[in-house]
């Protein structure tokens, strides 16, 4: 439940992303202008010396004969939205820094009784491109919760979605969290699995691999306390266990 109670939004978010994506490749397209007033925008497919065909995006296939038209504006090749960033393996890094956002639970008390807390993430990446769609490598960060710090390493796969100059792509990472906080007394602190999935959008900068990125993510980290000694009237062993979930929202640069 908690994870569907953070996880809806997120997906909300990144298929807005994608949508503004779509828009973004119709802003640039051929247009038939014709006598009798009307426009048609989409990609002219066929052109001879007896008619024209367009392509709209809807899929549709319109056919006019050039006594038809008044006039046609190409948009060409080269200043349509297509990246240059090339397939083939590669090394390729992307940092980012973002906010973390949600509610933990624990053997204590559970994601409803807890507080929601907003908190400082640093993370970077690694790795090599081995295709457009696919990348593998490893992801390193600095995640801040409300009484701690933890320090993630984890096996990260990435991806383009399209060959464009603004195009979705997605994250998926699964390792461990370790805790950047000394024993406090008689307690230990031990970190535990995280994972993550998310999207967004990258925006391709000239005619180079160089990118910044709009990234959302849904973030799981667990971790455990171990306490031994004099407390509340008892002596012994006391260990609680947590889990950190976690709404992420990065800007970063890719290259």
């Amino acid at each position: 439940m908690t994870f569907n109670k953070f996880l809806r939004p997120g997906l909300f978010i990144i298929f807005l992303l994608i949508s503004i994506y779509g828009f973004s490749q119709k802003g640039e397209s051929d247009i038939v202008k014709l006598k009798n007033g009307s426009e048609i925008k989409g990609k002219i497919i066929l052109e001879d010396t007896e008619k024209i065909e367009i392509q709209t995006y809807d899929k549709s296939i319109w056919v006019f004969t050039h006594d038809e038209i008044e006039s046609k504006t190409i948009i060409p090749v080269k200043t349509k939205n297509k990246s240059i960033a090339a397939n083939g393996p590669r090394f390729v890094n992307l940092s980012s820094i973002g906010l973390l956002i949600g509610r933990s639970f624990g053997s204590n008390f559970n994601s409803f009784s807890s507080p929601t807390e907003a908190s400082l993430s640093l993370h970077t990446f690694n790795g090599i491109q081995v295709t457009r769609g696919f990348g593998i490598g490893a992801g390193f960060g600095i995640d801040g919760y409300q009484t701690m710090v933890m320090m993630p390493l984890t096996l990260q796969v990435t991806g383009d979605i399209a060959p464009t100059k603004i195009t979705p792509f997605y994250v998926a990472a699964l390792g461990h969290g370790m805790v950047w906080l000394k024993n406090d007394g008689e307690t230990v602190y031990k970190g535990g699995t995280t994972y993550e999935i998310g999207g967004g959008l990258k925006v391709y900068t000239g005619a180079s691999h160089h990118a910044f990125t709009f990234y959302l993510g849904y973030k799981s980290q667990k971790m455990s306390t171990n306490y031994s000694g004099w407390g509340w009237g008892n002596s012994g062993n006391v260990t609680d266990s947590y889990t950190m979930n976690r709404t992420n929202f990065r800007i970063g640069f890719a290259f």
